[in-house]
């Protein structure tokens, strides 16, 4: 972890665990790698003359700043997809960088005069503070895709962002050439992976799910030893295996590979909480997803995220939306308010898809984002997704475009650690879906993004064995294609109901008896700030309805504690001492 203060006092660097490049009084520090040839040196050689531009053409996941003492300037960025975080604070003449939140707080010294209560709200019902705000006032992550230059006899702080998703599709472009582009690119990047870690072992999360299929081909085509595992409830129905884990065994006896059922709660509730907190502080709740105790051992994560990338949960109806339509669904997709839970309600949808009926649709996420937000912090939730959007169209972009935009670049960017299965930066982790696979599908015609059709594709052509194996939900194997019969739809919904899933339970985990004890004995501890922006008996129908907010709102209270006593300094002391001493400058 480092940290880079500049202010009129001067100029101070804190690294602990990366290598600190200097040239006389210039330094670079560069987190991550990149997949070139020079790899971070030519990188570092790049910023050192100032040769911005290569950024947009250089694939990997890294995070830089350097500064140079002739100009005084302070430069600092993150790759295309935004995978390696950079957080900046920049308040008055001083400016502080970090790859890490809590050590950027630690270094301002923030208490809850410092909370931005409008990103608490936003934390808690849109799963993150809104376009890369923080609960810190004036503290932000850095957006993919973008470079800051920071003037120290100024104080100015310029922003560019030097690349930008915008489809071009190439109608020459059969469905089996993008499959081959598909395969390609998944081919080229586990070989740079394995280039770069030649002698690790290889772990996955199967989840029964898409990108576990392929990710055992790749990696066993390129020599690379692998392991996988599943985190989750084996026998939800205390019988039957779960769909889930059921099909993660088959995937991993098709592919030969050592196997492990990793339950839960293996992990004590305070030990998975710290971890959350700690690791993945701005981010979506990992409680439930995430467990140290049972993995296999292994040196290297591989995982699909983000899948957004090869067309996971885009609308099928996104090319022909409106603008507020589009708006909408972008609003509705992140809200963790006015989407119905638990068993009948998934029934019924699962049934009118099943027999193609479109049911009546949910209660207006939009309208229940109205009472769970005040007045002036609903609007400004609007404002801020208003604002998105119309800046978007601004630049010439499709309703597509400005769609992948947002989930890509917003919420993909965080994929690093809040991956299901993502371990938490436990392990070294690389996504599977680099730059590479984006490029190629920026070409693709819109219908071969729509419900993966490209991803399913290459599953069936490129390791057809572990197509018809049954999908994670209720619907059929993807070899059966989307016009399978009724009779098939319906038995594969039997069996699903039967197994039940076993993976992504959140709403039964959160309303267990123990886990219902240890969040209300942090939610009871006294804190002024929370219980001034969440009263609990106004709260009770949003959480008796979403016990995804509940688990959210637990989150958010255990950051706000830390802030309030202070205690968030200990969790920065109570890292690993780093390989290589710690290293400070004061220029």
């Amino acid at each position: 972890m480092f940290v880079v203060g500049i202010s009129p006092e001067g100029l101070t660097v804190r690294c602990k665990t990366y290598s600190c490049m200097t040239c006389g009084n210039d330094f670079t520090i560069i987190k991550g790698e990149t997949f070139i040839k020079s790899g971070i040196a030519g990188l570092h050689e790049a910023l050192c003359s100032g040769r911005l531009e290569v950024l947009s053409s250089t694939p990997g996941e890294f995070c830089f700043i350097h500064y140079s003492h002739r100009t005084g300037n302070v430069y600092f960025g993150v790759d295309r997809l935004g995978r390696q975080s950079l957080f900046y604070y920049v308040r008055g003449k001083l400016l502080a960088v970090s790859d890490d939140f809590w050590e950027l707080a630690e270094y301002i010294s923030v208490g809850l005069s410092n909370v931005d209560p409008q990103s608490v709200k936003e934390f808690v019902g849109l799963n993150y503070p809104l376009f890369y705000g923080t609960f810190i006032k004036d503290l932000y992550f850095m957006p993919p895709a973008t470079y800051a230059c920071y003037s120290s006899s100024s104080g100015e702080l310029r922003l560019t962002q030097y690349w930008d998703i915008r489809y071009s599709p190439d109608y020459s472009i059969s469905l089996s050439d993008a499959v081959e582009q598909m395969d390609a690119a998944l081919d080229e990047t586990f070989k740079q992976i394995k280039a770069l870690n030649p002698y690790a072992s290889y772990g996955v999360g199967l989840s029964g799910g898409l990108d576990s299929r392929l990710i055992p081909h790749y990696a066993l085509k390129n020599d690379m030893p692998i392991r996988s595992f599943i985190i989750g409830e084996s026998r939800p129905h205390k019988i039957f295996l779960s769909r889930d884990h059921s099909s993660a065994r088959k995937i991993a006896q098709f592919y030969r590979i050592h196997h492990v059922e990793v339950e839960w709660n293996w992990d004590s509730f305070e030990k998975k909480m710290s971890r959350d907190v700690r690791r993945f502080p701005m981010g979506a709740s990992q409680f439930f997803i995430t467990v140290s105790n049972g993995v296999p051992t292994f040196d290297v994560l591989l995982t699909g995220a983000s899948g957004m990338i090869v067309g996971s949960e885009i609308p099928n109806t996104v090319v022909s939306m409106s603008r507020n339509e589009l708006l909408r669904a972008i609003i509705s997709h992140c809200s963790l308010i006015g989407k119905s839970s638990g068993f009948i309600p998934k029934a019924i949808r699962g049934i009118r898809e099943i027999i193609g009926v479109s049911g009546p649709a949910q209660k207006n996420t939009i309208d229940r984002l109205k009472d769970f937000f005040s007045r002036e912090e609903f609007d400004i939730v609007m404002d801020k997704f208003s604002s998105f959007v119309t800046s978007e169209f601004a630049k010439g972009k499709t309703n597509l475009d400005v769609f992948q935009t947002y989930f890509v670049f917003f919420l993909g960017s965080r994929n690093r650690l809040g991956a299901f299965e993502s371990l938490q930066g436990l392990r070294k982790a690389y996504s599977i879906y680099t730059s590479a696979v984006l490029d190629a599908s920026l070409k693709w015609p819109s219908e071969y993004l729509l419900d993966r059709v490209v991803l399913k594709e290459t599953i069936k052509r490129i390791v057809p064995g572990v197509a018809d194996i049954e999908a994670q939900d209720h619907r059929p194997p993807i070899v059966s294609g989307v016009r399978s019969g009724l009779g098939i739809r319906m038995l594969s919904m039997v069996k699903y109901l039967v197994r039940g899933a076993g993976v992504g339970r959140h709403e039964i985990w959160a309303k267990r008896r123990d886990y219902r004890r240890f969040a209300h004995s942090i939610l009871r501890r006294p804190n002024p700030l929370f219980h001034s922006l969440f009263d609990h008996d106004r709260m009770q129908s949003f959480l008796r309805d979403n016990p995804r907010l509940f688990e959210k709102l637990v989150k958010a209270k255990v950051i706000l504690d830390l802030i309030d006593s202070g205690d968030y300094k200990k969790l920065c002391a109570l890292e690993p001492e780093p390989k290589e001493a710690l290293t400070v400058w004061t220029l």
